[in-house]
This record gives C-alpha cells, structure tokens and sequence, in this order.
C-alpha cells in the first residue's frame, strides 16, 4: 500500500513576518513559509506522486493567543477569534495556499486543537478555516488515534494550560458575549508574555527559561525587575478580578503548587500510554523539544517546533532551528514512525527575524 502521514506541530503562526505598514512584526514566531510549502509538495510529486497522503497538525499551527486590535487584551469571543485567524490567514497566503492546494481526493489535512489554537473550537474559526483550505479538514479536540499510534498536542498533561475541550466558553456578566474559557498559562500568554515580547521577541523561545532568569539578574538588571513586578501585578490582577470563575483559577492550594512544579510531563505520559498496551507509538508536540525515545511498551516522538529557538544549556547552547517532523510510513502494509529534519532547498539568504 502506498501510504503515509506526516506529522507538524506548534508553528505558532501569527499575522506574519511584516505588518500592512511594511514594517516587521516582532512577535512573529513562524518565518518559513516558503519551506512548508516546499515541504508538501515534496510529499505529493515525485516518488510520492501516488501515495495516500495524510497531513496532521498536531497543534499550535495558529497562535489565536495575540492581543486583539480592539478590546481588552485577555478577552477571546467568537468573533474576535475569526478575526484573528483571518489576519493569519493573510498574514501567511503561501502556507495557507500549499494547504489548500494539498487537499485532493487521495490526501487529507487533519488539525488537532493546542493550548495557542484552542480557538479552533469555536464553530465560526471552523468555518472560516474549511473555507480557506478545504471542506475535507477534520479537527481533533484532543487526540487522534489510528493504527496503534496515539497522537496529541501535549498540552492537558500541565496544569497550567489544561482546558475543558467541551466548554468552549463561558458567560459573564462584565461581557455582552460569551469569552473563551481560558487557562491559567492563556492569560499568562496574553497578559505577561506578549508585552514583554514587544520589547524582547526572544523571551518566549529560550529554554530553560530558569537560566535566563539568572542572566536577565545579572546583565538585563532593569529589565529583570520589570519583569517581576509586572509578574505579581498578572497575577493579583487575576486573583482579586471582578469575575469570579477568572479569580477561582488563580487561587493557589497545595495541590496545584505541586502539580505545577512536578506536573506530568508529556514523556511520562507517554510512558503510561504505552504501559496499557493499546498503543506503539505515541507523538506530542508542545514541549518544543524534538525527542525520540524507545520505551519497553513502544515508541515515544516528540515532533519540536519549526520555530527558532535559542538554548541556554551548556551541551546545547546557541540559537537554532530544526525545521522536525514525523514520517508515518505504511510500506507493506505495516506502519512505522520515524522522526526527521526538513532541510528544504538551498537558499542563498533569508531574513532574520532577531
């Protein structure tokens, strides 16, 4: 059988590299358009030409965590969120158009909701996606499951950033319609991470974010101290908030201190996955790590970002990217994944975004 299914997550893309003005956007994560596109079209010609093709976006392709043109910045309703993705849809015309141009009889394009795309849930997000892409698209709430291999974004096994994917949204009484049902780590996104970001594009993508913190004390003194304090302001903005169901989020008991600091990493939890024997293969996302490990149960993959990242840990440090994906391939009938890097054509220059 002439078959196999790619597998992408957390492109985290925003209204794009450059604003309407001409001028560069600097919270934009996702520079590489031209390479997915090129990336797909690899998969559907050539040796691929006849293959049955699956596409999975194993979340956070769209970062619907942007602070709006109107209103307040941590408030997300329906309406706000397909306006949202349409400036996305703009904002990246060359990898919207290779997804629409994918979508054939023989191939499918499948999106499974993460933490930066939980707006996906609203109907009207939905919509506006089938239409830019393709009536075909399916949308996973959580996990996707087919032929032994277990696949979501990551993001319920934290805490901070577990949703209710049956409560889209909730009323309140302060809003004339209903707002998304956030998490603690979507407000953290919207009300910490993103002004900051104004100032310092970088601070979202550097890992282990403990070390730059140490840096920051020490050569970044001003800046550390505005981020402290504007830190305790978030949260006791939230804690004491007008809305009651936002305040109960942000109170702190024990429980949540300590599944906070030891919460269930997305590797153990793909430890347990495999333990029950249901399952071969489990592939995540979230973490922005790329990973393959063999478990006695299976197979553990982490898929990364196509993000640029900068490391700060001593075996690995510097900035880089690793455009990783997973490969799905069913050559003789038995599927096996394997992880891969992207590499693309060869470019003599691009921009750079910081």
């Amino acid at each position: 059988m002439k078959k196999l299914k790619l597998i992408v997550s957390d492109f985290h893309m925003g209204r794009g590299r450059y604003l309407k003005d001409g001028s560069i956007n600097p919270v934009e994560d996702f520079i590489y358009d031209e390479k997915f596109a090129e990336f797909l079209d690899y998969y559907s010609r050539g040796n691929y030409k006849n293959y049955e093709m699956e596409l999975i976006v194993n979340g956070d392709f769209f970062n619907l965590l942007i602070m709006p043109k109107e209103g307040p910045v941590d408030v997300i309703t329906e309406r706000s969120a397909v306006a949202t993705i349409n400036e996305i849809f703009d904002g990246h015309p060359v990898v919207m158009d290779a997804l629409a141009k994918l979508c054939s009889p023989k191939r499918q394009v499948s999106f499974i909701v993460g933490n930066h795309d939980q707006g996906l849930l609203w109907p009207g997000v939905q919509e506006a996606l089938r239409k830019r892409v393709s009536r075909k698209i399916r949308i996973f709430h959580r996990a996707y499951t087919f032929d032994g291999f277990y696949v979501e974004h990551g993001h319920q096994n934290e805490i901070l950033h577990r949703f209710n994917t049956d409560k889209i949204s909730v009323m309140s009484r302060y809003h004339r319609e209903p707002v998304q049902n956030l998490s603690w780590g979507s407000y953290f996104v919207l009300d910490f991470l993103d002004p900051l970001r104004q100032e310092r594009p970088y601070i979202y993508v550097v890992k282990p974010f403990r070390i730059y913190l140490r840096w920051a004390f020490m050569d970044d003194f001003r800046f550390f101290w505005r981020m402290l304090y504007m830190l305790i302001r978030f949260y006791l903005k939230n804690r004491i908030h007008k809305d009651v169901q936002r305040r109960k989020k942000f109170h702190v008991s024990i429980e949540n201190i300590r599944e906070s600091w030891l919460h269930n990493s997305t590797e153990r939890s793909a430890r347990n996955i495999l333990k029950e024997g249901r399952y071969h293969t489990v592939i995540y996302g979230h973490t922005h790590g790329y990973r393959k490990k063999q478990f006695d149960g299976g197979t553990y993959i982490n898929t990364g970002t196509w993000n640029d990242m900068v490391n700060l840990s001593v075996g690995s440090l510097g900035r880089y990217s690793r455009l990783t994906y997973a490969l799905i391939n069913y050559k003789g009938g038995t599927p096996s994944a394997t992880l891969k890097a992207w590499r693309g054509l060869y470019r003599i220059e691009e921009d750079v975004l910081f």
